[in-house]
């Protein structure tokens, strides 16, 4: 079954010769695709299977696909330390200031040397839903407010999931400041080791909304993360409107 979606069978069970009718039913973070569904019946001295295709299609309006191997303003991800195969994420991203009806565009940059790889698929959704807190992270939701010239923890506890992290980890951050030159930004893990997400300097946009993907392997899962933002220069206060983190 794809994620968020049920299966429910009315009734549940039958006599011989009998029927049911099965009702599947998905969320909002189900994802649009072509899924493969197994049901197997059980009886006294025998049992049977059935195979069949579900189609799960984008709701209509604020929803669309893209599955073609081929910029989107603002930035959504940067990388940082290490290296790792692959991006599987979803991000988001206040986008409300823009318009959804026209042709919007995802753009992906390679600046080093030497491999390549394709952009197989994307998916945008503009409905604003909820979507589903990560199976090993977590997701902080309180504002914490980041002082002029001061520092900001945003913590996060995380249970153990039973795997460690990886080395293409993903933290999303949520900061509102006016200056982002100013700020830096840093994961504390629970043994106190650090991994810088953003140096101060350079001109940048209003805000942070990005995600930024970092080699937490060798860490521990479970116990408290921490977000720290620091403002290094005098002139405005910012918050830290949220963040998940993805191990």
């Amino acid at each position: 079954m794809p994620d968020g979606a049920t299966a429910t069978f009315r009734p549940a069970g039958i006599p011989s010769n009998g029927s049911t009718g099965l009702t599947i039913t998905t969320g909002p973070g189900t994802a649009a695709g072509s899924y493969t569904v197994t049901v197997i019946g059980t009886g006294p001295s025998a049992t049977r299977s059935a195979t069949f295709q579900l189609r799960v299609d984008d709701p209509p309006g604020c929803v669309g696909s893209y599955g073609a191997d081929t910029r989107i303003d603002p930035d959504l991800l940067f990388h940082t330390g290490g290296s790792g195969d692959d991006i599987d994420h979803t991000f988001s991203y206040d986008l409300s200031a823009e318009t959804a009806n026209g042709t919007w565009r995802l753009y992906v940059n390679d600046p080093r040397y030497p491999n390549s790889g394709p952009l197989d698929s994307w998916r945008i959704n503009l409905a604003g839903e909820d979507l589903p807190a990560p199976a090993c992270g977590g997701v902080a939701t309180a504002d914490v407010t980041v002082p002029d010239v001061g520092v900001a923890e945003s913590p996060l506890t995380v249970a153990a999931c039973g795997r460690a992290p990886s080395a293409t980890s993903y933290v999303e951050v949520q900061v509102r400041h006016r200056w982002v030159w100013a700020i830096r930004v840093t994961l504390v893990a629970p043994d106190e080791r650090t991994f810088v997400l953003k140096d101060p300097g350079g001109m940048g946009p209003t805000n942070i909304y990005q995600t930024v993907a970092v080699d937490l392997s060798g860490t521990s899962t479970g116990g408290t993360w921490k977000l720290r933002v620091e403002d290094l220069h005098a002139g405005d206060e910012g918050v830290i409107e949220g963040w998940k983190l993805t191990l």
